[in-house]
């Protein structure tokens, strides 16, 4: 038999549960490919919202904040201008996380595309009321049968099949592009 132990509490507010995390200098090296990857993620491409990341940031910045601890003083220089840490050109250039985030795109890229252009062909193909009248497993292949012919198509012969033809209401006639 065991004993019953109490049940656990939260910490008081006023302190904080801090955690020791023993890093070799190439595990860290691991860990900022990792912040660097997060933070593309995060701030890459669309403005973010400042109290849904001000976390990550923070976390972001106590990290970075030991890159010298680590041998890695090459890789993050603080700005003075913004006050914060930042990864290095240096670094960008040489990461294996350049390397991850390449191929993370390509795949993204390769399976958006194919998915929106299937969406778009079943719901060209079939009405509205074919589409709910379909169990989600038939949806599923008559969108696979459209996947599945884009990735032929694309895997021969990548994007010199896709051409992008002007609306001439939105563009006026003679539009091209730059």
């Amino acid at each position: 038999g065991g004993r019953n132990m109490p049940p656990s509490r939260p910490p008081a507010a006023a302190k904080e549960r801090l955690m020791n995390i023993p890093f070799t200098p190439e595990e860290f090296r691991t860990l900022l490919d990792m912040i660097y990857i997060a933070d593309t993620v995060i701030y890459g491409y669309e403005s973010h919202d400042e109290a849904k990341t001000k976390a990550c940031w923070d976390v972001e910045q106590k990290i970075l904040a030991l890159a010298r601890d680590f041998g890695c003083e090459d890789q993050v220089q603080f700005n003075n201008a913004y006050k914060a840490f930042y990864v290095t050109r240096e670094y960008e250039n040489t990461a294996a996380a350049g390397e991850f985030l390449e191929s993370y795109g390509d795949n993204v890229f390769w399976d958006e595309l194919v998915d929106r252009l299937a969406q778009r062909d079943i719901e060209r193909h079939f009405t509205e009321d074919e589409l709910l009248a379909m169990t989600f497993d038939e949806r599923n292949a008559k969108e696979e049968e459209y996947r599945s012919r884009y990735w032929d198509d694309f895997e021969k012969n990548g994007l010199d099949h896709v051409t992008v033809t002007p609306h001439p209401l939105r563009h006026g006639p003679g539009w091209r592009a730059n």
